[in-house]
């Protein structure tokens, strides 16, 4: 029986990649994986007794970028870091260079165990450049780069900032432009609504006829004294329909009624619109 770090449940095993040869004590991995490495133990037993031997089996693999480098851009003074995840059997040994030459190591560089991670501290524009991650390991070696920006503080960086700025304010103009506008237009239509309304009361003010209080004198001058003068009059009543009536030269409004007498009323001209006492 095969086993693999003391168990028989393996990823060779249970992806089928492993084959064992019929009485052979041999047996063939496919489609070698990283995963495959560890020790491999094979037991053999009959009446007599049991027997087990082991074997070491180690994958190499060229190392390889687990994220891409990014580029990146900073403002003096400020901290960046530079990130090569790689990996590889064995592990690759990564070197930091600057312009293909080695990186000038100060107090402001730091790395992480293993110098996946290069820490950066207080930027200054000699710190711009080209940096390049070396990966090596006995199966070759492999580089990747990253382009760091400095710029200097208040400068290009800050840029976006003033664009989105002038952006902020034309909206803000463009807004109160139209609360303006609108508005006025409100305010337009508020006073030709009023002037129409005054207009129609003058119209209809100069269409009244003002009765003088001495009713004969004014028929008189006018030449039609003896004429009857149908007169459009407001009756105040309390109760009942209004009735029909004229004023006659003597002064005396009478009233028609229709199914009664003749109702004789004076006539009280104390406004423009007379009103009669009954």
């Amino acid at each position: 029986a095969w086993q693999k770090d003391g168990g028989t449940d393996f990823p060779a095993a249970r992806e089928r990649r492993m084959h064992v040869m019929p009485d052979d004590d041999v047996f063939f991995i496919m489609d070698v994986k990283i995963e495959d490495m560890g020790v491999y133990s094979c037991t053999a037993q009959n009446t007599a007794g049991t027997i087990s031997a082991n074997a070491t089996l180690t994958v190499l693999e060229t190392p390889y970028l687990v994220q891409a480098l990014e580029d990146h851009s900073v403002v003096v003074g400020e901290t960046v870091a530079l990130q090569c995840k790689a990996l590889g059997s064995p592990p690759p040994r990564i070197t930091w260079l600057k312009g293909d030459e080695p990186l000038q190591l100060s107090d402001r560089h730091h790395f992480t165990p293993g110098n996946q991670l290069l820490i950066i501290r207080n930027a200054v524009l000699e710190d711009a450049g080209r940096y390049t991650c070396l990966m090596s390991n006995t199966l070759g070696t492999e580089r990747a780069h990253s382009q760091l920006s400095v710029q200097r503080s208040g400068g290009c960086v800050a840029e976006p900032n003033r664009k989105d700025s002038t952006m902020t304010v034309g909206i803000i103009i463009i807004a109160v432009v139209c609360s303006i506008v609108i508005t006025s237009l409100v305010w337009v239509c508020i006073i030709y609504q009023t002037r129409k309304k005054s207009e129609e009361c003058s119209v209809t003010n100069t269409d009244e006829t003002i009765v003088p209080p001495d009713v004969p004198s004014y028929l008189s001058s006018q030449g039609t004294l003896s004429d009857r003068q149908e007169v459009c009059i407001r009756v105040e009543a309390s109760n009942g329909p209004q009735p029909n009536g004229h004023i006659e030269s003597n002064g005396i409004y009478r009233m028609d009624r229709r199914g009664s007498q003749d109702l004789e009323t004076h006539v009280d001209f104390r406004s423009a619109q007379p009103s009669i006492s009954s």
